[in-house]
């Protein structure tokens, strides 16, 4: 049985992150996708030199079959952010299902 929605789509995944994240966990999480060979639109892959980066982002988001969002304190503190996060959101609108799970990256060894 096909699904006639994911024809168009060129990416499996959207990346969505703030940039002070990329270094602690963005761009390891995007290496392991790529290595595990799902198509991720992540901007350090998908943006070239010349591109509009609202346009390209835009694309992204719309041709993504999921979206996997980072939150962070930088992340939440950003309109962009805001704005691709309100963008994934709306594809629950058009019919598909957005699972939300949390992780805990980072353990802190403070007692």
């Amino acid at each position: 049985m096909s699904n006639n929605t994911n024809i168009d789509k060129e990416w499996d995944v959207f990346v969505s992150h703030a940039s002070e994240d990329k270094d602690l966990i963005v761009r390891q999480l995007a290496d392991i996708l790529e290595k595990l060979q799902i198509k991720i639109w992540y901007d350090e892959f998908s943006l070239k030199i010349g591109d509009s980066l609202s346009k390209s982002i835009d694309e992204g988001l719309q041709k993504s079959r999921f979206g996997i969002i980072i939150i962070s304190k930088y992340f939440l503190a950003k309109r962009w952010t805001d704005y691709e996060y309100r963008s994934l959101l709306s594809k629950e609108e058009n019919g598909f299902t957005i699972n939300l799970s949390s992780a805990n990256l980072f353990s802190s060894s403070k007692n």
